[in-house]
C-alpha cells in the first residue's frame, strides 16, 4: 500500500515537472519568435530618438516572462539596433517600446491597452483569442501541438509599421 502512495506521488510530480516544462518551453519559443518579430518590421523614423536608441519589447504586467525575454535576447540586434526588454505596468509606458506583448493574464486590459496603442509605431502581440480581430497585429495560437502566428496587416499599416511580406507568408491573415 505505502508503495502505491509513493508511485501516485512520483506520478504526480512528474506530472507537475512536466508541465512546469513545457509552459518554460512555450514561453522561450514565444520569446524567440518576438525576438524575430523585431528583425522582420521596418519602424518609422520617428519611432526611434536616434541612431542608437533600442528595440524595446515591452511586456505587459509579467515579470517572469520579461526575464525569459531578457535572458533569450542576449546581446542579440535587430536591423542594427539592440534588443532590450522591459516590463510594462500601465498604459502610460506604451509610448515608450517598439513592440508590446500582452500574455493572456492581460486579457481583461486589452481594449484599455490597444486604444491607447492606437496610431503610435507599436507591434502589438499577444495570445488572446480574437486579439488580431480587435486590432492587434500579431497572435500566438495553438494549432494542435504547435504554436504559431496570425497577422493582421491592416492594423500593422494603421501602426505605421512595415511587416516582411517573408513573416507575413507564415502567418494565419486575419482582418478586422
Amino acid at each position: 500500500m505505502r508503495e502505491l502512495a509513493r508511485l501516485a506521488v512520483l506520478v504526480s510530480l512528474c506530472a507537475l515537472l512536466s508541465a512546469v516544462q513545457a509552459e518554460s518551453d512555450e514561453d522561450k519559443l514565444k520569446a524567440e519568435f518576438l525576438i524575430r518579430f523585431a528583425g522582420f518590421t521596418t519602424w518609422p523614423a520617428t519611432a526611434f530618438e536616434g541612431n542608437s536608441t533600442p528595440v524595446v519589447v515591452g511586456v505587459w504586467s509579467d515579470s517572469d516572462f520579461t526575464k525569459t525575454l531578457s535572458a533569450a535576447i542576449g546581446t542579440r540586434t535587430a536591423g542594427g539596433r539592440k534588443i532590450v526588454a522591459s516590463n510594462i505596468r500601465g498604459t502610460s509606458e506604451i509610448r515608450s517600446v517598439h513592440i508590446l506583448y500582452i500574455p493572456a493574464s492581460g486579457a481583461r486590459s486589452i481594449d484599455r491597452i490597444l486604444l491607447e496603442a492606437e496610431r503610435l509605431p507599436v507591434l502589438t502581440v499577444s495570445e488572446v483569442s480574437g486579439f488580431c480581430k480587435r486590432g492587434g497585429v500579431m497572435n500566438f495560437y495553438r494549432d494542435g501541438e504547435y504554436i504559431r502566428f496570425e497577422a493582421n496587416p491592416d492594423a500593422a499599416r494603421s501602426a505605421g509599421l512595415q511587416v516582411s511580406s517573408q513573416l507575413l507568408r507564415l502567418a494565419r491573415i486575419v482582418r478586422g
